[in-house]
């Protein structure tokens, strides 16, 4: 039988289903379709006194001279007495297997395990390991990463000036690798983060970048806080206007929590699970004011699935803003700032202030003992931090 050419491929057709040979099992199947002939290579062979197929694809995806050398490899492997088809099952079994395997995957299971410990920090760790993990190094085998690795990314961010980035960068890596080293000694740890065969943690040795750890001072001032919320006025109708707002209006809470919110009768209810080993705790805020009608207005809170991508956008919006604004830059968290500080000077005590942003709560005492809910000091507080803002209907509702 004379050898097909790459010529007599192109021009084959048939009217009805027609097997062409190539020889040494190549074979080129032709069937008719809506007017036209679908060709797909396939290797044919006898084993075990069986007569089985493999498929490579379609012509002319792959051509002749690249099929021939597919059906050569299968002709090798029967002669190490190897068959195709399984070879090839294997090979797919693998690919998977190593896709679970990859630091991507690492990376991916620690946030899981965040999330179903019900930790609020997961959004943010996934946010981290999106933008400053490149996806080569994702990519690799989880178990064949090294310290120089991971440390060309915090390098690649303090090169940038972004310190307390690459501080969190370097926690979040060493803590990843850590739990998938140890996951098979840690019931809390879920088993997606088991089977990644590591011997050593490769953020362990990484240091601390310099610098990274200093608590940061900005805060706005009066003028400055009335222009940021002009600025946020003036955003498209959207939720992320209203994400904002809402950060504002409710004295600063962290964005990923506003976003995680529920409602309850006229008050947001946000679970803080910043305590290893306890359920999360009930951080209730009361509605009122702007922040109500807004409320009312959507109906809801936010969309959970999107609580990643709304986070990003709204981190990356405010410091348009901070941008545009000129002056000493800022970000989220130093909004979050500027509302303690200025509730300080109102006079309200460290304690109240503590309550109202759901921070330094999870001693003992607060745990088990303080069961006031805190609800009439934090509305007295939101009323007088709304009032201190002057967020007039002229201005919020444009």
């Amino acid at each position: 039988m004379a050898k097909l050419t790459a010529k007599t491929v192109e021009a084959a057709s048939a009217h009805k289903e027609t097997l062409i040979s190539d020889g040494a099992g190549l074979y080129l199947p032709i069937r008719p379709a809506s007017g036209k002939c679908s060709k797909h290579w396939v290797f044919v062979y006898t084993n075990n006194n069986q007569r089985r197929k493999i498929v490579l694809g379609a012509y002319p995806l792959h051509s002749l001279a690249e099929a021939r050398a597919w059906a050569r490899d299968q002709s090798r492997l029967l002669d190490n007495f190897i068959d195709p088809a399984e070879s090839k099952r294997l090979a797919k079994q693998n690919a998977v297997t190593k896709s679970l395997t990859t630091c991507g995957a690492l990376l991916a299971g620690y946030v899981s395990h965040l999330k179903a410990q019900g930790k609020q920090s997961h959004s943010d760790v996934a946010n981290i390991f999106t933008l400053h993990v490149s996806n080569s190094i994702k990519a690799l085998p989880a178990a064949s990463i090294t310290h120089k690795d991971l440390i060309a990314s915090i390098r690649k961010l303090v090169d940038e000036g972004k310190l307390r980035t690459s501080a969190k960068l370097r926690s979040y890596l060493r803590a990843a690798f850590e739990l998938a080293l140890t996951a098979e000694d840690n019931p809390n740890a879920q088993r997606t983060m088991s089977g990644f065969n590591l011997t050593t943690n490769p953020a362990a040795r990484i240091k601390v970048p310099a610098g990274s750890s200093v608590v940061g001072e900005r805060t706005l001032d009066k003028q400055e806080l009335s222009e940021y919320v002009r600025h946020i006025a003036a955003l498209p109708a959207g939720d992320i206007r209203d994400l904002l707002r809402l950060q504002l209006l409710l004295a600063g809470q962290r964005v990923q929590q506003v976003l995680m919110a529920t409602v309850e009768g006229d008050s947001i209810v946000i679970r803080d699970s910043k305590g290893k080993r306890v359920a999360p705790r009930k951080h209730i805020l009361p509605l009122q004011g702007e922040a109500l009608a807004i409320v009312k207005t959507r109906g809801c809170m936010f969309d959970t699935s999107r609580t990643q991508r709304d986070a990003i956008k709204a981190s990356t919006i405010v410091k348009s803003i901070s941008t545009a604004m000129g002056g000493k830059p800022f970000r989220l968290g130093d909004i979050r700032r500027t509302v303690e500080t200025m509730l300080a000077s109102m006079g309200f005590s460290s304690d109240l202030r503590a309550q109202l942003l759901s921070h330094g709560l999870s001693g003992i005492q607060n745990r088990h003992y303080d069961k006031h809910d805190y609800l009439p000091e934090k509305l007295q507080m939101l009323m007088a931090w709304e009032a201190t803002i002057k967020y007039s209907d002229s201005v919020i509702q444009n």
